[in-house]
């Protein structure tokens, strides 16, 4: 992802369209409790007439909420972000580098269900490669290959 460039002639419709393409999720500016008008420059609808432009940095192992966080307090802007078909909030737990695979038409129960579900997904996958480490040693491997696969050699008893 690349840098987003902010200032204060930047429009609206400008920084939506810059999110959307580095991150594929839809940016919502929001003007007190209102959506922005499109047409609107961002020192026009800041919070704070300190905060300056510059350039943001979207690192795609940034959460939502780290960078609607972000938004506020560098630049004065009140932002929400939403699924790139803009059919719910994304729940701030999402990174931005996930943004592009969300499913459209997703509700936020199977999106804090993907949260929940990342948390989990490493201790998967290091209890699939134990058990495939492990299986080696204890099955009964013939040394033999077929179709790319191991072939292991299973005896039965007959349980008369």
């Amino acid at each position: 992802m690349k840098a987003i460039e902010i200032n204060g002639r930047m429009t609206v419709s400008a920084l939506k369209d810059d999110f959307k393409t580095q991150t594929g999720g839809t940016l919502r500016v929001k003007d007190g409790g209102r959506k922005a008008d499109e047409s609107a420059t961002l020192a026009s609808i800041r919070k704070d007439s300190d905060n300056k432009g510059g350039a943001f940095a979207l690192d795609p192992e940034m959460t939502v909420g780290d960078f609607k966080a972000k938004m506020l307090s560098d630049y004065g802007l009140k932002v929400e972000v939403g699924t790139p078909d803009d059919w719910v909030s994304v729940p701030d737990g999402i990174t931005l580098g996930q943004l592009r695979e969300l499913p459209k038409n997703a509700v936020k129960a199977q999106l804090e269900a993907l949260i929940k579900n990342e948390l989990n997904l490493e201790d998967k996958k290091e209890a699939n490669n134990t058990m495939t480490t492990d299986s080696k040693d204890t099955l009964p491997f013939s040394g033999d290959y077929k179709d790319g696969l191991p072939v292991v050699n299973i005896d039965f008893v007959s349980m008369d």
